[in-house]
């Protein structure tokens, strides 16, 4: 990996160059404000930022998109009144002494209930109520895409799952697709999104125009669902 930057508009723009066997060059810009240029290894970084300045317009509003609009990632307290999100919803989180553990919502509410209340004990109760539903509906949105998928010859070996920093998912190059069970707390539609595009990736282990095609065909409103998922900070 390289480090480099550039100016645009008095603004000063760093990213970084992610080198690999890989056919094209991309840019990506992450919710946090990092801009990552992946490129194939015998590009010399000369021509990478005759890309970048290419494209310098197109980074520096994107950047300044997410600076203004991104969801900054906070880290929950898990008291009286939090506001968390199940599928894009926003919840209050409520707690309430009761005779066993349990966690249930409703339109509005994330409902806690415990024999003895501790931030320890909210914030592990509630962790492990997003983890169990987050992988239940991305198995759930995964085993929906494929059976589309398989009727266009692509068939994804297996799924499984993990926290990732900066990413919502990714697909190895032997077709194993991996999620993000965060991604229980953007709305179904950009799950979906996410879902789709690491399918795509079976196909096209690139972001090249064959990919992007294939987006088009199974997803034709992707690019919508994109620019809303771009809302959400990622862990």
């Amino acid at each position: 990996m390289a480090a480099a930057s550039f100016t645009y508009a008095g603004k000063k723009i760093d990213y970084t160059v992610e080198y690999s066997w890989r056919r094209s060059t991309s840019i990506s810009i992450k919710p946090d404000g990092l801009v990552l240029v992946r490129a194939p290894k015998l590009v010399p970084l000369i021509m990478i930022e005759k890309i970048v300045r290419e494209r310098a317009s197109w980074i520096y509003n994107k950047v300044l998109f997410f600076e203004k609009h991104a969801t900054k990632k906070q880290e929950k307290e898990y008291v009286e009144g939090e506001v968390h999100h199940y599928l894009g919803r926003e919840l209050k989180l409520r707690i309430q002494v009761g005779g066993s553990d349990s966690v249930t919502i409703d339109q509005q509410t994330l409902q806690v209930v415990t024999p003895r209340i501790s931030t320890r004990i909210v914030k592990t109760l509630v962790k492990a109520w997003y983890h169990e539903q987050g992988v239940k509906t991305l198995y759930e949105r995964y085993n929906l895409a494929c059976l589309v998928f398989e009727k266009v010859g692509i068939y994804s070996k297996s799924l499984t799952y993990k926290p990732m920093r900066g990413k919502w998912g990714t697909c190895s190059h032997d077709d194993h697709v991996c999620l993000n069970p965060d991604l229980i707390k953007t709305p179904l539609e950009c799950v979906d999104y996410v879902v789709y595009h690491e399918l795509c990736h079976v196909k096209h282990h690139n972001h090249g125009r064959g990919f992007h095609q294939l987006m088009s065909k199974m997803m034709p409103d992707w690019r919508k669902r994109k620019k809303l998922l771009d809302t959400y900070g990622i862990a």
